[in-house]
């Protein structure tokens, strides 16, 4: 059963083999290899052993897979990781819109359901940009963009106003990624179709990784949609429990609960130190 069909070589003429799936043992050549390798577009973990056919260095060689295994459920995976991909790239593009080029990926992962974008930062990101581009990101979802891939030179990717990350890595012919006419990043990875296939887009949060580089995670699909139905049931049992109050109001209603508690543990604290005076005062 055939599962893709390219094989290439990298500078360091290690074969480079494109697949639809994860981590396994790999015979080219009638050689083990086991390691993880890139599908079009992103790398997975294979999971089946493969056998691959074929000359090192000659394309169209054929990967057959060795033992079975649920088809299906690895392109639904790959299909999800593409999402997680593509929507790593629009939030890279609306950071930089956000605060600047300086926000440039410093890394990232990309897995089912959910993905991590790391960029250069000297303080935390304010919660106001992270809404921000949450809401411009999801935005173009709902415009439904193109995503198309070009190869082309780098002098041309650089015209056209293509990202380029790890340099040192491209060739003289580079893969540009397009979402839209906003988005392009030179990537060698798996994505979708259009923006519009993502579903929702959520940002959990932002925080500190290592010196000057902040990470930001957030969940694509249909995780993200579980994410928030989640969240406004809470939101729900809470609006049942401080009866009377707007979903809007409940920080402010919270707020002067929790501060009316602190007044009344004081108060507290004093009663009983005026006792435990008192008590003395008898003996």
């Amino acid at each position: 059963m055939s599962v893709i069909n390219k094989l290439g070589r990298r500078k360091s003429s290690v074969a480079r083999i494109y697949l639809k799936s994860g981590k396994g043992k790999i015979t080219i050549n009638k050689r083990d290899h086991k390691e993880y390798f890139k599908t079009d577009v992103l790398q997975y973990k294979i999971f089946q052993p493969f056998e691959l056919t074929g000359t090192k260095g000659k394309y169209d060689a054929t990967i057959n897979v060795k033992g079975g295994g649920n088809t299906g459920q690895v392109e639904a995976i790959r299909l999800a990781i593409s999402r997680a991909h593509t929507a790593t790239h629009m939030v890279h593009k609306a950071f930089r819109e956000a605060l600047g080029e300086t926000a440039t990926q410093a890394g990232s992962e990309n897995a089912p359901g959910r993905f991590r974008f790391d960029f250069p930062s000297t303080s935390a990101v304010p919660i106001s940009v992270l809404n921000d581009v949450e809401s411009r990101v999801n935005e173009l979802l709902v415009a439904d963009l193109q995503v198309h891939a070009q190869v082309m030179s780098q002098d041309a990717a650089k015209a056209m106003g293509a990202i380029a990350l790890f340099v040192e890595e491209y060739g003289d012919q580079v893969r540009v990624v397009s979402v839209g006419d906003w988005a392009r990043e030179l990537c060698g990875g798996t994505h979708v179709a259009r923006s519009g296939q993502l579903g929702v887009v959520k940002l959990l949060g932002e925080s500190w990784i290592g010196a000057g580089v902040r990470r930001v995670e957030a969940l694509v699909g249909v995780d993200a949609y579980k994410f928030l139905a989640r969240e406004h049931i809470l939101l729900n049992s809470l609006t049942e429990l401080i009866k009377g109050s707007r979903a809007e109001e409940l920080p402010e209603r919270i707020s002067d609960m929790l501060n009316k508690m602190k007044e009344i543990e004081k108060e507290l604290a004093s009663v009983r130190s005026a006792q435990a005076l008192s008590q003395v005062g008898d003996l």
